[in-house]
């Protein structure tokens, strides 16, 4: 669960809202954020821990303490940001750029997916991820709402089974996905199959 409430009133887009937290952050400075036994999507656990978010300059600050996974910043001013995610949040990250109200240009020099998670979010599970983790740098350019992506990741090896075969389990070795705009392609990998039945 989360520990934090306060009501935003309702905006265009998500911009909006970001410039109305100095009005809940200047309430108490600095807003203690807590989490615990949380989920995101009923699948995807985070570590338990707590955040400081505060608000100064116009800038939002949010910064982890007892177990926090967040520290990063959110400019008013110029809609830049800089965010990091550790280990112990469900997909570690760093990313840095600019978010506006209609443009979006965000460099992520590292990610790291745990495929499993994925699962979770796929409107429909014709691909099972059992296990594996890629991960490398995106590039994410673009209108807000159809921005473009850019990247490679990397990782050791993926296990899936698929809605057709789901007791054979294919396993990848080093497999490279190469993003570009809209689409991940993966390049030509060792695969081995297991039945599992």
């Amino acid at each position: 669960s989360l520990n934090l409430a306060f009501a935003l009133p309702p905006q265009d887009n998500f911009i909006g809202w970001l410039k109305e937290l100095p009005k809940v952050a200047t309430l108490e400075s600095p807003l203690i954020i807590s989490h615990y036994d949380t989920s995101i999507m009923g699948q995807i656990g985070w570590d338990d821990g707590m955040h400081h978010l505060t608000y100064d300059n116009n800038i939002i600050r949010i910064t982890p303490f007892m177990g926090g996974t967040l520290k990063g910043y959110f400019s008013l001013i110029d809609n830049s940001f800089e965010l990091s995610a550790s280990e112990g949040f469900p997909i570690p990250i760093e990313m840095r750029g600019t978010i506006g109200p209609r443009d979006i240009s965000v460099e992520v020099p590292y990610i790291e997916i745990d495929l499993h998670h994925i699962n979770a979010i796929m409107e429909e599970p014709i691909i099972d991820f059992i296990s594996g983790k890629l991960n490398g740098s995106l590039w994410i350019e673009g209108p807000i709402g159809n921005p473009e992506f850019f990247g490679t990741l990397t990782g050791d090896y993926l296990d899936l089974t698929t809605f057709w075969t789901p007791q054979e389990v294919f396993s990848l070795k080093n497999p490279v996905v190469t993003i570009s705009e809209q689409l991940g392609t993966v390049a030509a990998s060792t695969v081995s199959t297991i039945n599992s039945g």
